[in-house]
């Protein structure tokens, strides 16, 4: 789990998970991994208006897989359907995370990251 994500499970007493992380940062920052979707996301053209999809770069599939896991542990200690899916150690779908990330509403701090290096 990140410094970030932890610090706001402390700090705000409850849970606290990240939708996406960063592939590379501040002058390094390529784009955006969409853990929920589980795909690269790329900002191309000069003003980063042409938006491409891609997959996820090797060096970066172990960390967005913990966060993705992280994440589903977050949604399914609040949503009693996928709670039951992960103790059963099932995968939940695309569809089935969103529903219970949307579901909790503002019980779920979302962190949207871009290149300023939020980890």
């Amino acid at each position: 789990m990140g410094k970030r994500t932890q610090a706001a499970w402390s700090k705000l007493s409850h849970n606290a998970a990240f939708v996406q992380m960063p592939i590379g940062l501040e002058s390094d920052f390529k784009g955006i991994i969409d853990l929920i979707e589980e795909r690269a996301i790329y900002f191309d053209g000069d003003f980063g208006q042409v938006v491409r999809y891609g997959e996820i770069p090797a060096e970066f599939r172990a960390a967005a897989a913990d966060r993705r896991q992280e994440l589903i542990e977050c949604v399914a200690n609040s949503d009693e359907q996928l709670g039951e899916m992960f103790l059963e150690e099932k995968i939940p779908s695309v569809s089935d995370l969103k529903a219970g990330a949307v579901e909790l509403g503002l019980k779920l701090t979302k962190h949207e990251v871009g290149g300023s290096g939020l980890q």
